[in-house]
Order: structure tokens, then C-alpha cells, then sequence
């Protein structure tokens, strides 16, 4: 029960951070608050990752950006989700990580047009994996992962493509 409310926390503030970033690609923080995620990323999301995440976060510069994160890794909230949801945020750790680091590759060769098309194309991708934000997977990746690769012509993600058009649909 814990790790589906630690697991929705930490999508919902991801999704944050992608808005953020789409928003404001140039936002020197976005740096900063990446590494945080990507340090205490693991298959394993417990109470203790969650409390480190926010302890680094809370570290950085306080302003609405940070606070709106941390207000939401703390966010106490029931919800009603799925029995697989927890195994899709398993079987996509990977996923996102990939999404950090290229993100963060992206921000450092300021090219911010390409950074803002990134995040608006895996934006919605953390609700997905916790069934907020419903579409079928095949048309999700169409519609919104490969956006970038349409978009920039360069191949983003292609490697995790089985997922959306084998896992998902039976997850």
C-alpha cells in the first residue's frame, strides 16, 4: 500500500519537473534537480528515498519551482489505482532514468529548443504509468514519445518502444 503512495509521489513530481522544463528549459536548476532524481532513483521506492530526495531538493535554491516538488513528494493523498501500476513504474525505472539523462545531455549543449520538445513529449508519461492519464500504450508512444523523433529527427527512446507496444497493454 506505502510503495503505491511513495510511487505516485515521486511520478507526480516527476511530471512537475518535465512541465517545468517545458516551460523554462533554460532554468539553471533544472540540473541540480535532475541529479537529485537520478541519485535516489531505484526499483525499490521506499519512504527513506522519497525523505532523501527531499532533503537534497529542499537543499537547492527555495523558490515556487522547488517547493512545488517538494509539496508534492510530501503530498499525503488516497487514491484509487491499479494492481499493475506498481509494476509498470518497476519495469519502467529504466525508462525514466534514460529520460534524465538525456534531458540532462540536452541542457548542458543548450539546445533549449530541443530540451522543451523533449519534456513536452514524456511529460504525461509518468501519469501514464500510474493510470491517470488513460490512452492506449501503442498510441501513447506515437503520440507523445515519438514525437520527439518526428519532431528532431533523431531517435529517442527506440530501445524501450517493446514496452508501450508489448508490455503495457497486458500490464
Amino acid at each position: 500500500m506505502f510503495e503505491k503512495l511513495y510511487s505516485r509521489r515521486l511520478m507526480k513530481a516527476l511530471y512537475r519537473l518535465f512541465i517545468s522544463i517545458r516551460a523554462k528549459p533554460d532554468n539553471p536548476l533544472h540540473i541540480e534537480i535532475i541529479k537529485a532524481f537520478q541519485y535516489h532513483f531505484d526499483k525499490d521506492i521506499k519512504f527513506y528515498k522519497l525523505n532523501g530526495l527531499i532533503r537534497d531538493i529542499k537543499k537547492l535554491e527555495e523558490n515556487d519551482y522547488t517547493n512545488t516538488i517538494i509539496k508534492t513528494l510530501k503530498k499525503h493523498e488516497f487514491f484509487k489505482t491499479r494492481y499493475f501500476t506498481l509494476i509498470r513504474i518497476s519495469r519502467s525505472i529504466s525508462v525514466l532514468k534514460a529520460i534524465l539523462e538525456k534531458l540532462l545531455i540536452r541542457i548542458d549543449s543548450r539546445d533549449f529548443d530541443k530540451v522543451r520538445i523533449m519534456a513536452s513529449a514524456v511529460h504525461n508519461y509518468p501519469d501514464f504509468l500510474i493510470n491517470e492519464y488513460r490512452m492506449k500504450s501503442e498510441e501513447f508512444w506515437e503520440g507523445h514519445i515519438n514525437y520527439y523523433t518526428r519532431t528532431c529527427e533523431e531517435d529517442f527512446l527506440k530501445e524501450w518502444e517493446y514496452l508501450f507496444k508489448e508490455f503495457y497493454p497486458n500490464n
